[in-house]
Order: C-alpha cells, then sequence, then structure tokens
C-alpha cells in the first residue's frame, strides 16, 4: 500500500515547481527581447549575427538573449548576457525580423534578427534580403562591444612594436578548408588586390619604419611574405613578421581577431572575421576590396576602398616621430 502523505508531498513539490516556473516566464517576458539566427558558418559569421542584434538592443533598449557558438564561451559575453533557452517559447511567440518586419516594434515577444552579411555587390545573396548597417561611429556601442567581445582569460596576443608604423594584413586563402577565389573574389580576393594595398598602405607612411605581421591561413605565409616583399620601396624600412609554425584556419582563432586590434592599420578581405575588427578597432588606415569583374577564369577586384582616420593617423604619426 501507497504512503499518501509521501505521494502529496511529490504532489506539493511539483505544484510548487510549476508555479515558479509560471512566475519566473511571466517576469521574464515583461518585455519584449532581441535574439539572433546563424548562417551556419564560423567564428566571424557568428560574432556578425550577435554583433547585428546587440546593436538593435542598442538602438531600442531591448534586452538580448544570448545564444553561444564557437568560441563564445571564452569571451566576455558568455559571462554577462542573459542565455536564451527553448522553453522562454512556451510564453511568447519568436518573430523574425524581415522585410514586412523590419523594426523590433510590435509588443512583447522574442524577435529573432536573421542572419546577413555586409559585404558589398554580394552576388550570392537576395538583393531585398533584410539588412543594415552598424554605425561603428557610436562610441558608446564600440565601448560596449570591446567589452563583451574581450577574453574571459588572458590569451597570448601578438603585440607589435610601438616604435614604427604597425599594419596587420589579413590574407584569407581558404587554408584547405574552403575555396573561393573565383566565387567569393571579395572575400578571399587575388594576391594581386593584396600587392596593391600593401603598397598603398605604406605610401601613406612614407619615410617611417613599417612592422607588417600577415594573419593568414595559408599553408605556407613564407611564400605570401616573399611575394609582399616585391612592393617594398627599396629604401623603405619595412620588417614583414608571421607565424613560423602552426598555421592552419582552426588554429588561433581569437588570438588572430583580438590581435588585429593592436594594429595602428588593416588591410582586410571582405570577411566577416576581420571586417568586424576592422568595424571595432581604432586604426589610423583601413583598405579592403568593394567591387570586382570576372574575365574568363579569373576574377578582378576592380575597387578599393581606403579609409583613414585623421585623428589616429596624426597620433600614430606623433607616437613614432618622438
Amino acid at each position: 500500500m501507497h504512503d499518501t502523505r509521501k505521494i502529496n508531498s511529490h504532489v506539493q513539490e511539483m505544484v510548487r515547481w510549476l508555479f515558479l516556473s509560471c512566475f519566473f516566464c511571466s517576469s521574464l517576458f515583461s518585455e519584449s527581447f532581441i535574439t539572433y539566427g546563424f548562417s551556419g558558418g564560423r567564428f566571424g559569421d557568428c560574432l556578425l549575427a550577435y554583433l547585428h542584434a546587440k546593436w538593435l538592443s542598442y538602438q531600442y533598449d531591448m534586452p538580448l538573449l544570448y545564444r553561444p557558438f564557437p568560441y563564445s564561451s571564452e569571451l566576455t559575453l558568455h559571462a554577462k548576457e542573459k542565455r536564451y533557452q527553448p522553453y522562454y517559447l512556451w510564453k511568447y511567440p519568436m518573430l523574425k525580423l524581415g522585410a514586412f518586419r523590419p523594426y523590433p516594434t510590435e509588443g512583447e515577444c522574442i524577435y529573432e534578427c536573421p542572419y546577413f552579411s555586409t559585404i558589398p555587390d554580394n552576388e550570392w545573396e537576395d538583393p531585398n534580403a533584410y539588412r543594415f548597417f552598424i554605425d561603428w561611429k557610436d562610441e558608446k556601442f564600440k565601448k560596449i562591444v570591446r567589452e563583451m567581445i574581450s577574453p574571459l582569460k588572458a590569451i597570448e596576443l601578438t603585440i607589435p612594436p610601438k616604435d614604427c608604423i604597425n599594419i596587420a594584413l589579413h590574407i584569407r586563402e581558404g587554408g584547405g578548408f574552403e575555396k573561393g577565389l573565383f566565387h567569393f573574389p571579395l572575400k578571399m580576393p587575388p594576391l594581386s588586390f593584396y600587392l596593391e594595398a600593401f603598397s598603398k598602405v605604406l605610401a601613406e607612411f612614407e619615410g617611417f619604419p613599417i612592422y607588417c605581421y600577415l594573419f593568414t591561413d595559408a599553408l605556407d605565409p613564407g611564400a605570401l611574405a616573399e611575394k609582399l616583399k616585391t612592393v617594398v620601396p627599396k629604401d623603405a624600412s619595412v620588417q614583414i613578421d608571421y607565424r613560423k609554425q602552426g598555421n592552419h584556419h582552426a588554429a588561433n582563432v581569437l588570438e588572430d581577431f583580438l590581435s588585429f586590434l593592436q594594429f595602428d592599420a588593416l588591410i582586410y578581405p571582405q570577411s566577416n572575421y576581420s571586417g568586424v575588427a576592422a568595424g571595432m578597432g581604432d586604426f589610423a588606415i583601413t583598405y579592403s576590396p568593394v567591387g570586382f569583374s570576372r574575365e574568363k577564369k579569373k576574377s578582378v577586384i576592380t575597387k578599393s576602398h581606403l579609409e583613414k582616420n585623421e585623428a589616429f593617423y596624426q597620433q600614430v604619426i606623433e607616437r613614432v616621430a618622438r
């Protein structure tokens, strides 16, 4: 015969749990939230998805629900953001933002910001797809982002010397993981783009000693460094450095990303990985491809953009000239 007192105790515990769950959900959903969807891509894509939702959260003063992604557990955002849980949908539906719902203004619910890239002239995306641009000149937002995308524990960064102009150069080849020189020419532009970019950025710092670090997934970064040396003026003092071992498309992901931010100038492809760093950082100069054409079986970069921040440029020049 069952002990009715024990059964009643279990029932009371279950009722208590249900009451607390309902109370928790009611208090949690007293307002709307923002979260984000993924593309299925790697760290750069996931980080951009998070930042798009973070921008909406910032603009509309709406709490963000964080969804973990590769390497996010090593960042401050993992400890400080409110975590998304599937059972949140018990009370309110998920509404995906898009052409017919461009702004999160419809009341209490969870809005999902769909993944989208900000690559110009991306022929593989619907031109009418939902998209907006983060205002990286908003210093308050940049401060929030830098805090959230900082390491929870100390990691080994590439710190350039400060007695010279230092340039971070991100060359994305695929490293055996992906091939896209033809299909994604802005994401993985041909070497000719980097040679032209390096030459033009060097010209902006003519007369000053230069330290350039090559961040790449290429299996043979030394060969790339030798080709970059061909555009260095004979009378220029330029050192080109790179990782001598352990180079791999899945290695040093956070280390390299956060190292970009330590440099004065950044040359980068239209990769979300280094593109986010270009927005987050305080660079004197950034240089990236923004247009291309196809010639037979080759892709050619037809337009590039050099952005110069005069205030930071002068700070860099003064630092090195001392």
